[in-house]
């Protein structure tokens, strides 16, 4: 690989297996480098520093954080062939690129990214950092064939070195997580759900909704969305209007990392007694406080905020005037 870098590369490969282990199929990242759209400058940057993850100097030039099969849809039902149920998209979060792999073929026939600036759909939709569990919405689902993720933020892509990066490694950063749905054909987003939906309105508070690491987003079907902040450990259900109904926090701060969370019908575990599902009602925030705590009553001045997983403190939205 010495035309990528000089230093050693860690590849990331696509294998399909059977049951006795026999590899009957497998795609390699590296060995379709030059199928990318990198510019000279972003391919210089991988040159010098691609990525390194050790003292041994291995570079992970495109670290794959998803890859999944299609599965039917109606893009391919309705001609396009790029679309086969069969054909895996899959991404890299380094170089900041979602692709579509034909699996007949081994092309790549569908790609997004890295460049976010050629059009104001592009624009709008991206830049898109370190996004997880990218896939088209199934069958049967509302918003079926669009694609859903969760955009992550963080830190990515290659390029010129400039104020965030003085080496052109992770030359993009953005200290916030999105979730989008958006249409793979038109490029047009659809939905979105963000720390601006809510309601933490200032470009500061991005970070109150950020999962710079792992994270999951699944579609449910009454139309609701099952978001995943991963690094924080926070399981969040919100409605096409973006209310939060459903929330809950992975108690176990030591070990909060949550790389998916997926809802699943009872059915599925056919062993256990139906649970009665039961509303909860929300108390008033003007009444609700903690046993013990004191009285805020007492002290007309007093704010309440809550510590965040990285050490911040979130005021409520209610308390962001900005």
């Amino acid at each position: 690989m010495g035309s990528i870098s000089p230093y050693p590369l860690l590849d990331h490969v696509l294998l399909e297996i059977d049951r006795n282990g026999n590899k009957l199929w497998s795609w390699s990242t590296l060995d379709h480098f030059n199928d990318f759209p990198l510019t000279d400058e972003q391919k210089n940057a991988i040159f010098k520093n691609p990525n390194f993850q050790s003292a041994s100097k291995e570079g992970d030039v495109f670290h794959i954080n998803y890859a999944s099969y299609l599965g039917p849809n109606n893009w391919f039902d309705q001609g396009d062939q790029r679309f086969k149920p069969n054909n895996i998209l899959m991404g890299s979060r380094e170089a900041m690129m979602s692709w579509i792999v034909d699996h007949d073929t081994g092309k790549i026939v569908w790609l997004l990214g890295p460049d976010f600036t050629k059009s104001f759909t592009l624009r709008n939709l991206g830049p898109l950092v370190g996004m997880h569990n990218v896939h088209l919405i199934p069958k049967g689902l509302p918003g079926a064939g669009n694609i859903l993720a969760l955009d992550n933020g963080g830190w990515a892509g290659y390029g010129a070195p400039n104020q965030t990066s003085s080496t052109g490694m992770r030359t993009t950063r953005i200290d916030g997580s999105e979730v989008i749905e958006f249409n793979p054909i038109t490029l047009e987003k659809k939905w979105s759900f963000s720390a601006k939906d809510m309601g933490y309105k200032a470009a500061a508070h991005a970070n109150y909704f950020y999962s710079p690491l792992e994270g999951s987003v699944q579609r449910l079907p009454n139309e609701n969305t099952l978001i995943d902040e991963g690094a924080g450990g926070r399981f969040l259900e919100v409605t096409p209007s973006h209310e939060i109904v459903w929330e809950y926090i992975y108690p176990y701060i030591a070990d909060h990392l949550i790389y998916r969370a997926y809802r699943i019908p009872y059915d599925w575990i056919p062993q256990l007694s139906p649970s009665t599902e039961i509303a909860v009602t929300p108390p008033a925030n003007s009444e609700f406080h903690l046993p013990g705590a004191a009285d805020p009553s007492l002290n007309p001045n007093t704010t309440v905020s809550v510590t965040g997983a990285y050490g911040y403190n979130k005021p409520s939205p209610a308390q962001n005037n900005n």
